[in-house]
């Protein structure tokens, strides 16, 4: 019996360290997109002043789209990975542990971001649109995941 409940609470902490890898990460490629999509957009306000861009900082620019891209993709890659893995696992263990975790992961992170996106609009020139554009897919998934695993454990407990 002790065994088991040590078991338990290794496999707490593991899912407990995962998840603050995965939120530390989501937020290391947010800040990095802002930060590249930031020095873009004042590039791209030089420009428009008036000062032609030579092709070098042209090249830059380019470079900074491109690594914009890159950190949005990593972003959602991140995002979806996670979520298949928990679903993968709620669904066939019936972890509730493991879903309010999910879940209270999830929604603090969505919701730290928005913080994020609303102090960074006040301190950077971007607008609001384009700090949040990279959850909008992330939200989508999270309720439908959100939908589909309440069900996956109300299924479990049967017909009430």
């Amino acid at each position: 019996m002790e065994d088991m409940v040590a078991v338990r609470k290794k496999k707490k902490l593991t899912f407990q360290w995962v998840f603050y890898t995965y939120s530390f990460l989501m937020l290391l490629f947010y800040i990095a997109y802002v930060f590249i999509t930031n020095d873009r957009f004042s590039k791209a306000d030089q420009r428009m002043s008036g000062n032609p861009l030579s092709g070098a900082e042209l090249e830059n620019i380019r470079q900074s789209w491109m690594w914009t891209q890159i950190f949005e993709n990593l972003f959602l890659v991140l995002f979806l990975l996670m979520c298949l893995v928990c679903i993968f696992i709620i669904s066939y263990k019936k972890d509730r542990n493991l879903y309010y975790q999910f879940m209270m992961t999830n929604s603090s992170l969505i919701l730290g971001i928005i913080a994020l996106s609303f102090v960074f609009n006040q301190t950077t020139m971007l607008p609001i649109g384009n700090l949040l554009q990279i959850i909008f897919i992330p939200i989508i998934t999270f309720a439908i995941a959100y939908f589909y695993l309440l069900w996956v454990l109300r299924k479990k407990r049967g017909p009430s």
